[in-house]
């Protein structure tokens, strides 16, 4: 809409994060402009699900070779990896992804290696997290929980947060719990239980990107570490420093904006007849910190004079759970 590409409207609240499926054909039928068409039915998930995973690729590749599409929006990881080759070369932007060089979707931070592939790259997002932690508790023994996948170490960071340990000279304590091929509950549950093993072997834990850390049982996520006063980080940002997470690096006030504009103005490329893996690749995202005030009461940590005041989310309650 700000690029002119669509006309000006009220973007409608439907779905959610968790489903936007409801979302897309709802802005396919009512955005409006002169120059673009929203495809209701080009929507593709796999919801999750490995098994379906194939079907759905394959299903989106072949529409994209009958030259149904002339632009692509690809939203997380699998997207990415399975949409970044060259069986097609309809444009794409990929969107929503820890680390796209780690994911194999481009070549490296500065390369995409396609001409029609572009991807969001800020190789440094995980490291600089675990700095600012190690810099404010100095712990020896830091947990972490993720899939034993490429995708899982991936979505947590692994290979970055090792890298910190490495340079600090701390211990990375590892639990291992499934994101894909369980039902959620399966999953939150493996996600709990980590937290309970981990608990009594760290003096501190990153709360990981993972299908299994929402907002439903984050009570239950944290407990273990409220009853050991240990100090937790979330990868994830302000939403579940909101609800409980010691601190987290949260993106700046207006940066999902920033962001938006950054994927938008590589489908403008694109309309344009601009090849987008020869965009710039590189977007840091503008960060902030988000801390919660009772949690540190609660565990023991006097916050450093100025912490709270350079803060961008600064919560003096810890919020329920979804549902509760």
């Amino acid at each position: 809409m700000d690029l002119g590409w669509i006309e000006p409207a009220e973007v409608p609240d439907v779905g959610g994060p968790d489903n936007n499926a409801l979302l897309w054909p709802v802005l396919a039928a009512t955005l409006r402009s002169d120059f673009l068409e929203l495809a209701p039915e080009a929507f593709w998930s796999a919801g999750w699900n490995a098994t379906r995973r194939e079907e759905v690729r394959e299903d989106c590749i072949r529409r994209l070779n009958a030259g149904e599409v002339d632009f692509m929006l690809a939203a997380g990881t699998w997207a990415g990896q399975d949409l970044a080759n060259d069986r097609h070369n309809v444009p794409l932007t990929v969107c929503a992804v820890s680390n796209a060089v780690f994911s194999g979707i481009i070549q490296s931070p500065l390369v995409s290696g396609r001409d029609h592939v572009h991807a969001k790259s800020d190789p440094e997002r995980y490291v600089r997290m675990t700095r600012l932690f190690y810099n404010l508790f100095g712990f020896k023994r830091l947990g972490i929980t993720y899939e034993d996948s490429p995708d899982g170490r991936v979505h947590a960071g692994v290979r970055e947060i090792e890298q910190v340990s490495r340079e600090f000279g701390f211990e990375v304590v590892r639990c291992l719990a499934p994101f894909v091929g369980v039902d959620i509950a399966t999953c939150e549950e493996k996600v709990i239980a980590c937290q309970e093993e981990l608990a009594p072997q760290v003096d501190a834990a990153i709360i990981p990107v993972h299908r299994g850390v929402n907002p439903r049982v984050m009570s239950r996520i944290l407990a273990p570490y409220f009853a050991r006063r240990i100090p937790t980080f979330s990868q994830q940002g302000s939403l579940e420093v909101r609800r409980g997470v010691l601190m987290g690096m949260t993106l700046g006030r207006g940066a999902f904006r920033q962001v938006g504009t950054f994927h938008a103005k590589a489908a403008a490329s694109a309309f344009h007849g601009i090849p987008v893996g020869r965009l710039p690749l590189v977007f840091e995202d503008p960060r902030g910190l988000a801390l919660n005030r009772e949690t540190a009461r609660r565990i023991g940590f006097t916050v450093p004079p100025g912490l709270d005041l350079v803060a961008e989310d600064v919560f003096d309650a810890i919020a329920p759970d979804l549902g509760d």
